[in-house]
């Protein structure tokens, strides 16, 4: 049935029309007559691996919630699912319907970005290196010292500014979330330069794939309220960093 989202926007299907939302823009498809559709068996495995792609997504999506927020892009699920699709098919030992993350190349998932319109690339600049797992399997990294005003952009009113480091854990086997643990660090607009920073994780089960996203948070002061967090869903820079396995 067709309704109305929450930006009035025609969603759903209407008799033998389907709407659906795309990068913000209404797409209108007549649905397609399964009747007539024969696939192959290479369609069938593909689809197989498709909807493998489908769960990975569900559950990276549910366990990352914590520093998205919901916070994202309309296309954001769309755009991980291809990235993890390619990721499963760039093992190319693994025929068709069986193909899986682990075995791929997750590590492709490194740099994606959660909202389009307020990418963290173009609102921090700053620089983490030295990434390391050790033998209890706790993520080591380096925050190289940058100056505030010349390495992060600032939102208008902005007091303070968290930067937020996310690492969570997702089971190989299920890709459960299984563990998460965050790391922030303040930083003020009268910094004239923030040290190198150095970080430790929890440590991590093993037979894990750790996902590292960094978010940044901005907070003004009111009056009469207090602190205010000023993200909202056209900005909220949330990126995957890093990927590794333990």
């Amino acid at each position: 049935m067709a309704h109305l989202n929450e930006n009035n926007q025609l969603v759903g299907s209407l008799g033998n029309l389907i709407f659906r939302i795309v990068k913000g823009k209404v797409i209108v498809q007549t649905k397609p007559d399964y009747a007539k559709l024969k696939q192959t068996k290479a369609t069938q495995k593909s689809a197989t691996d498709f909807g493998r792609a489908s769960t990975v997504t569900q559950k990276f999506n549910a366990g990352l919630q914590e520093i998205v927020q919901g916070y994202h892009s309309p296309d954001m699920y769309n755009r991980m699912r291809s990235k993890i699709l390619q990721g499963m098919r760039t093992h190319t030992s693994l025929p068709l319907g069986e193909k899986n993350l682990w075995d791929g190349t997750p590590e492709l998932l490194e740099g994606f970005e959660f909202n389009h319109e307020s990418q963290y690339k173009d609102f921090s600049d700053l620089w983490v290196v030295n990434w390391q797992l050790d033998v209890e399997n706790r993520v080591h990294f380096q925050q190289k010292a940058f100056v505030p005003k010349t390495h992060l952009h600032w939102l208008p009113f902005t007091g303070r500014l968290e930067v937020a480091y996310w690492i969570g854990a997702f089971h190989k086997k299920d890709y459960k979330p299984t563990q998460q643990h965050f790391i922030k660090f303040e930083v003020y607009p009268n910094y004239t330069e923030v040290p190198i920073q150095n970080f430790i994780s929890d440590a991590f089960p093993t037979e894990s794939l750790i996902i590292v996203a960094a978010s940044l948070l901005y907070y003004k002061l009111d009056p009469v309220v207090g602190e205010i967090l000023l993200n909202h869903k056209q900005c909220h820079p949330v990126r995957i960093l890093k990927v590794m396995k333990t």
